[in-house]
């Protein structure tokens, strides 16, 4: 090994214990310069993005979100400065917490520094990082079949108390690997995650694909894991609303709170509104299915979904923390004006829950400002815990 390889390999080391916590809360003059410069960087002006990270993270004395440093890493590297890719990769590497860091190897905008002499010791030490905190928190992957398919589950054991994550369309339950290991920290509980049926690792059912059926799935799976009867909060981002509405209608003396992340409603999903947002973008269903079959799985049964999700009210005796980005997923300001309207009136009927507005965040609300998402959680469970 080269002595400046060595040497970079000492600093990193030096520099990083487990995982160096990071819990900085970003304002909205953070986030709508952060979104600058990921427009930069969607526009290929890579050096401007990264010239913008550069400024933005210099204004909060170096601080900002672990993700936006992976992002600042990218575009100095496609801007074909590898010293200030490395000078941020690094500091993603010492602050995420998470099991998984494949996407490291795959990202192709981190190619060009796959050949230089620091990448082999930086990645060499994330992979031994990633095996010390498999030791520690012990993750358990498994694959439960439930008759007409298979539902794949993460599980990191703790407290009786279960929190269950459900996640957006189209998503699998990697998406909130960088979640798990600050809210086991901070509260110890059962932490859930699955791969909705055709999704992740999860096969799909192909007899009976609506969401009732899918729950029915969720329910058996549970039960052969154990934890059907457990206390849980649920957690749910986008299209998981649908899911957290229906298990707790089904399940209303199991579910103690929920926490909302930009999730559906049932009330926005009218049939005038299925149509701009998903079939005129789209196409008509035998297109869709061609072009992007995870669309299609969406659309196919995304009308009577939400018919029985406006039918099935989400149990009023159960306390929800909502939390609503400033910026919408949708293109038409009539839509994201609904989606807005549609949080509020939710929870201006449920005295026992509260609302907050995300600003500056868009749809992904976790990954644009984990640590608010990370709080409300951590309250959340506190507040359940207690009254226990």
């Amino acid at each position: 090994m080269k002595r400046a390889t060595i040497l970079f390999f000492l600093f990193v080391l030096t520099g990083m214990k487990l995982f160096a916590q990071n819990k900085f809360l970003a304002d909205k003059t953070y986030l709508d310069h952060n979104q600058r410069a990921i427009r930069y960087k969607d526009q290929k002006q890579y050096l401007q993005s990264g010239l913008s990270y550069d400024s933005l993270f210099k204004a909060h004395q170096g601080n900002g979100v672990t993700r936006d440093k992976y992002i600042a890493a990218c575009s100095w590297a496609l801007a074909n400065n590898s010293d200030k890719a490395f000078y941020y990769l690094t500091q993603y590497i010492n602050e995420t917490q998470t099991f998984l860091l494949d996407f490291l190897y795959e990202d192709q905008d981190l190619k060009s520094l796959h050949q230089d002499r620091r990448w082999e010791p930086l990645t060499s030490l994330s992979k031994l990082n990633i095996q010390k905190a498999k030791e520690k928190y012990k993750p358990q992957d498994t694959l439960v079949d439930v008759g007409t398919h298979k539902l794949f589950f993460n599980i990191i054991k703790g407290s009786s108390t279960v929190i269950l994550f459900e996640t957006g369309g189209m998503d699998n339950s990697t998406v909130w690997s960088e979640l798990l290991i600050p809210i086991y920290d901070a509260t110890g509980a059962t932490l859930i995650t699955y791969d909705r049926a055709g999704y992740g690792k999860s096969t799909r059912d192909s007899v009976n694909s609506d969401i009732t059926n899918e729950i029915k799935g969720l329910e058996l799976a549970l039960s052969k894991l154990g934890y059907a009867s457990a206390n849980k909060i649920l957690v749910c981002h986008s299209l998981g609303g649908f899911y957290a509405d229906i298990y707790s209608s089904r399940n209303p003396s199991k579910v103690k709170a929920a926490v909302f992340i930009d999730a559906s409603l049932g009330s926005f999903y009218t049939d005038q509104a299925i149509k701009r947002v998903l079939t005129d973008p789209n196409g008509p269903l035998e297109q869709i299915r061609k072009d992007n079959i995870s669309i299609y799985y969406i659309a196919v049964d995304l009308h009577q979904n939400a018919a029985t999700v406006r039918a099935t009210p989400f149990p009023a005796h159960i306390p929800i923390t909502d939390i609503y980005a400033e910026t919408p997923p949708w293109e038409h300001e009539i839509d994201n004006k609904g989606w807005k309207d549609g949080h509020k009136n939710f929870i201006k009927a449920r005295p026992n829950s509260k609302i907050i507005l995300a600003e500056g965040c868009t749809h992904y609300v976790a990954v644009d400002n984990p640590q608010l998402v990370l709080n409300e959680i951590i309250k959340s469970y506190q507040t359940v815990v207690k009254a226990q």
